[in-house]
């Protein structure tokens, strides 16, 4: 008997619009950038302005941000790692925008490429400091870097996640730093300055996004002699998996209904997708019965649900149900149930 449902994908995605133009001495005219799925022509925008100093000079940029794509973001699981909101690809065409100006801006005042990813750092360190807790109902929200444009400002994860998003566009090796309570952002840099840390071989200087006035490796002192913790920004899956199941008995038999969904947050689509749900048994090693799926590419927050029947033991046999997803580039842990036992 068959045991294994697609139910069916979910979610069209939308894209984003943004525009740009002024530069300090000259007006930049730069067309409107569509993302790849555009928005309705009703879509209403507002005009921020962006004005930063960077070596005794005064810089400014206006961008054309829109009401309807900032509303796709908030309504966006947060439940994904800081890296994946850098590297979120419905974020490149207004990240390849911003970092486009800010290298032509940058070009024409003189900035050299050795100093540009602390010029484009400049223009993010003079957003507001906005808590997370005062700007929303939650203690932690990390914001994708749309967001923190469309709200001018951020806490210390928001700014660097758009400045971490912003100098790898600009074609830079650079990683976000997490301390206790904190995140900043760490450029490669071949000669260590001031406070860096090392990952797989590569020196990463630390670079703080909350304010004016700092400098390539500055570490605020409250944070000294902290452990921290080097994460690279690349694109990659990653999948959220949630399972629920219902029991009946038939016979002398226990069988096992179970739905699961599985949402990918990642940057990059997951290839070649299995699926595998089973009935664990209390040694951990085998199972009383398992189902695996067919192949399936899971896109970036593509949502699929998944429906097994009749999966199946004997009453008394104790049983936990796991699902687990794997293919091509990625793996996911076990995500198992309680234990059951029915009697």
């Amino acid at each position: 008997m068959n045991k294994w449902l697609l139910i069916l994908p979910l979610i069209t995605l939308l894209g984003c619009t943004i525009s740009s133009q002024e530069s300090n001495q000259e007006i930049i005219s730069m067309g409107s950038i569509s993302g790849a799925r555009k928005l309705e022509a009703s879509n209403e925008s507002i005009i921020r302005e962006f004005r930063w100093s960077y070596n005794n000079n005064n810089w400014s940029m206006v961008v054309e941000l829109y009401e309807r794509t900032y509303e796709f973001y908030i309504n966006r699981s947060r439940h994904r790692d800081y890296d994946l909101f850098a590297s979120d690809p419905y974020d490149d065409e207004s990240i390849r925008t911003i970092a486009g100006n800010l290298k032509m801006l940058g070009t024409s005042g003189g900035i050299t490429d050795d100093e540009m990813p602390y010029f484009a750092a400049s223009f993010v360190q003079a957003m507001p400091y906005t808590p997370d807790n005062v700007t929303t109902s939650y203690d932690d929200y990390p914001r994708f870097p749309y967001e923190t444009l469309y709200d001018n400002g951020g806490d210390c994860e928001d700014t660097a996640i758009l400045t971490a998003a912003i100098i790898q566009e600009l074609d830079y090796d650079v990683a976000l730093i997490k301390l206790p309570g904190h995140v900043a952002v760490g450029v490669s840099c071949s000669e260590a300055v001031g406070d860096h840390y090392n990952y797989n071989s590569v020196n990463y200087c630390y670079l703080e996004t909350t304010g004016e006035g700092w400098f390539i490796g500055e570490l605020p002192d409250n944070y000294k002699n902290s452990p921290a913790e080097v994460i690279p920004i690349y694109k990659r899956p990653y999948l959220e998996i949630n399972s629920n199941y219902s029991i009946t008995k038939v016979l002398l038999e226990v069988r096992v209904r179970v739905n699961v969904t599985i949402n990918n947050l990642g940057s990059i689509k997951a290839s070649s997708v299995r699926t595998q749900v089973s009935l664990q048994t209390n040694d951990l090693t085998t199972a009383w019965d398992l189902v695996e799926s067919e192949e399936l590419d899971i896109n970036p927050e593509e949502i699929v649900n998944y429906q097994t029947i009749n999966l199946a033991t004997l009453i008394g046999n104790e049983f936990r149900v796991c699902v687990k997803a794997y293919g091509n580039n990625f793996f996911s842990e076990d995500n198992c149930g309680g234990w059951v036992n029915w009697g």
